[in-house]
């Protein structure tokens, strides 16, 4: 087995050391090519030259136009989208022309693309009471029926949440969504539930509950995310800390996640050097993983 057995990526916020200088985004992109990565999350403020400063919005905007140009200009590449959006904090309203432009984008990103949605604001402490849920939920249905009106999957990340809340509001959202539309999906980030106030939630037990539907239904889990943390300092490389990686992984593999791992280590001039580095060690964990129970070792 080997880190192949899911595909491999890269959040570009990884490159925005790079960004900030001559480097292009097609320039990163093509070296992930070069590297044998297959995805690329194209993460809001890390966009470069495929996104633009808007009046009297913090948030800068996608750019379909030039996405659609860098999708053309790297096939072999899969793009997701990931922009930040109030969905666990205050809801998602009704429409939205910035929301609106994030499913344009991700619409220009090609068939197999997805929009992710990043609430960067933690949670309150009334957000478990039932009527809360229900309307983070119904707002949550409400924009991922309008994404899927325009064929863009929505997914969701436990940026500065607890999992079971997120889970909670995407259930409710369940209720609201066309049938015909696949589930919003979660993009997990293990690290993320560690330090999360008021949750006890433990990653390596989180990753034995995505369970595969079978490979005609996509996966509750998306995608994942690859980084560490050590007494909860973020490392600068994907290594041995606080999450067990390997024990995460062998959980991965038994319930048979088809879905992409997304490096997203901290940015750097260094940034590649460190990427080899944390492949490596990903690569030496799965190849050490005992055969799985159903003998689908890769």
């Amino acid at each position: 087995m080997s880190e192949h057995y899911w595909p491999i990526g890269i959040v570009s916020n990884c490159w925005s050391t790079l960004l900030a200088g001559p480097s292009s985004l097609e320039d990163q992109c093509r070296q992930a090519v070069d590297q044998g990565y297959q995805v690329v999350e194209l993460r809001q403020r890390a966009l470069a030259e495929c996104e633009q400063e808007v009046v009297d919005d913090e948030r800068p905007w996608p750019l379909p136009d030039r996405l659609a140009r860098l999708h053309a200009h790297l096939p072999a590449l899969q793009f997701h989208l990931a922009v930040e959006a109030p969905f666990m904090s205050t809801g998602l309203p009704a429409r939205d022309a910035y929301l609106d432009r994030c499913i344009e984008a991700a619409q220009a990103l090609g068939d197999a693309a997805f929009l992710r949605l990043v609430d960067p604001t933690p949670t309150g402490p009334g957000i478990d009471h039932p009527e809360t849920i229900d309307d983070l939920g119904r707002a949550l249905g409400d924009f991922g029926a309008h994404c899927w009106g325009s064929s863009v999957r929505l997914v969701v990340e436990n940026a500065r949440q607890s999992l079971a809340m997120l889970r909670r509001v995407i259930h409710r959202a369940s209720f609201v969504m066309p049938s015909a539309a696949p589930p919003i999906g979660v993009c997990w980030d293990p690290v993320n539930m560690i330090g999360v106030a008021g949750s006890e939630e433990d990653p390596l037990e989180a990753a034995r509950t995505f369970v595969s539907a079978g490979p005609e239904v996509p996966d509750e889990l998306a995608e994942a995310h690859y980084k560490q943390v050590a007494d909860g300092t973020g490392l600068p490389t994907v290594r041995e800390g606080d999450v067990d990686w390997a024990g995460v992984l062998a959980a991965l593999r038994d319930n048979e996640y088809r879905g992409p791992c997304l490096f997203e280590i901290p940015a750097g001039d260094d940034i590649w050097e460190r990427l080899r580095q944390s492949r490596e060690y990903v690569g030496q964990v799965a190849g050490s993983l005992p055969t799985s129970p159903s003998g689908s070792e890769q």
